[in-house]
């Protein structure tokens, strides 16, 4: 009996000996001392793929005739909002009826693990803020009486899937002189410098939205390539977890593919994966039947997913797959975002006087950048608010307080009076901030634990007693400049 290779298979291993060929030619090259030709360039770029879809939304519409509309747009609008303050390099690539497909190139190892933390972060907190009620309270213009018959017909949660792919521009494809093959394509549609969207065609890609239909509510499936580099660090193989093995139409050429579920024990008040299962969940749905019940494979391969990590990789003849993968994030560093780089990040940030003339400060945490440092808080602008509303929203988000910016009184349009500029460099971009004065009207300073770990009110006299090393850059001459400023307006007698 003939074994035959998948198609897919037969592309990679062509890919390869391309890829050979040409390091051969760079490398012949590179001995000629008189050599101008330019180094060899890795066509590929490591793309991340996720998307958030909203559970029982046929049913919801049914049952909030008039309302459902409002709490969809709300929970698609949110989720935007969150994955980009979350993932700043991530953008919406399509929304389909009720599901919402993001992008973000992977330009380093650890971008991986951190960008999975933060999606099945956004999931856990979004499907608890509808469970408690609370995403109703926040939704505006709402009366009482709405937001209690919300909560009352509430059925809505989230499910998540996140898959990675290699993919490679159709344009620098056709610019070489010989054949490349690719397992994915994307091409660039751009009607204008400020409109531009990208389109993704290829094997994985496909394979991502198969697999979406694998997971469930609270859930976020991975795919098979996604996991095995996952695994590569012990905290994150004990997140995985193989539920069952599905044939998925066009994946594998029909072979079993396993259905892997990322959970954080942590996130879910330390309840183990087998008891975060619905009471129920063997009646209603056949994966969780299938996990429960009928197993075809050893026990090993549900319950030490490691080994069956490895099993499946030897057996599919993976391995030069996830190594491509693999190389591309640590070689390449493409910083192609699949964004409109002309468009602004901006940043504001509030130095907040209280009724004693003293200044909130608050200690960063569990932040990628700049983690432990003190800092004054921030505000991300937003394209539909003022930067009064964005700076009056954040800060009582995050502190609990009523804050007033100082604005230009002589001027229509009132907007906060800038004191300085700032910006700070994130994964090879430049992020601009402004910064302005605000006084604190009302409210106790509570800190919001996921983002600051402590906070201190403090006096122009007690500026000097920051470390330098502990603070965010330029925090103390912003302090000096703050109240030198803010006794210049009249403020501090």
């Amino acid at each position: 009996m003939v074994d035959k290779e998948p198609i897919v298979k037969q592309e990679l291993i062509k890919y390869k000996e391309i890829v050979n060929n040409q390091k051969k030619k760079q490398t012949a090259l590179e001995v000629k001392s008189d050599s101008t030709e330019p180094d060899e360039v890795i066509l590929d770029s490591a793309v991340l793929f996720f998307s958030y879809d909203i559970v029982n939304s046929s049913a919801y519409k049914t049952i909030n005739y008039y309302g459902w509309s409002i709490v969809l747009h709300e929970i698609i609008r949110k989720l935007r909002d969150k994955v980009k303050e979350k993932i700043t390099r991530a953008e919406v690539w399509r929304v389909f009826g009720d599901e919402v497909v993001f992008i973000v190139t992977i330009c380093d190892n650890d971008s991986v693990f951190e960008y999975i933390d933060s999606i099945y972060d956004i999931l856990i907190s979004f499907c608890n803020s509808m469970d408690d009620g609370k995403f109703f309270e926040e939704i505006s213009g709402l009366s009482l009486q709405s937001v209690g018959l919300m909560k009352l017909q509430n059925v809505v949660s989230l499910q998540a899937t996140a898959w990675i792919a290699a993919v490679t521009d159709r344009k620098r494809i056709s610019e070489l002189h010989e054949p490349i093959c690719a397992e994915n394509i994307y091409e660039v549609f751009e009607e204008n410098r400020n409109n531009r969207f990208y389109e993704f065609i290829g094997q994985d890609i496909d394979a991502g939205f198969r697999i979406s239909e694998q997971t469930r509510e609270k859930r976020l499936a991975l795919s098979f390539e996604l996991a095995c580099i996952l695994s590569h660090q012990k905290q994150y193989t004990k997140r995985l977890h193989i539920v069952t093995f599905r044939s998925l139409k066009g994946v594998w050429g029909g072979n079993l593919y396993p259905i892997i579920w990322y959970y954080d024990q942590e996130k879910n008040d330390n309840q183990k994966f087998i008891r975060s299962f619905p009471f129920d969940a063997v009646e209603k749905d056949e994966i969780y039947k299938e996990f429960f019940g009928k197993k075809i494979f050893p026990e090993y391969m549900y319950r030490d997913t490691k080994s069956a990590l490895k099993k499946i990789l030897s057996d599919r003849k993976m391995q030069y797959k996830i190594d491509h993968i693999t190389k591309i994030i640590e070689v390449n560093n493409r910083t192609e975002s699949f964004l409109n780089d002309s468009r602004l990040e901006l940043h504001c940030v509030a130095v907040c006087f209280d009724h004693d003339n003293k200044v909130l400060v608050a200690k960063r945490y569990n932040r990628k950048y700049l983690d432990n440092c003190w800092e004054c808080g921030c505000a991300q602008a937003n394209a539909k608010k003022t930067l009064i509303e964005s700076l009056q929203n954040e800060y009582n988000k995050d502190f609990g307080i009523v804050i007033e910016p100082i604005v230009y009184e002589d001027r229509i349009d009132k907007e906060p009076v800038p004191v300085a500029m700032y910006k700070i460099e994130k994964e090879e971009e430049l992020h601009k901030g402004v910064i302005v004065l605000a006084k604190i009207l009302q409210g106790k300073v509570v800190i919001d634990k996921g983002k600051h770990s402590e906070y201190r009110m403090i006096t122009e006299d007690e500026v000097e007693s920051l470390d330098k090393e502990e603070c965010v850059p330029d925090l103390k001459n912003t302090l000096k400049l703050a109240f030198s400023r803010y006794k210049e307006w009249g403020n501090i007698k």
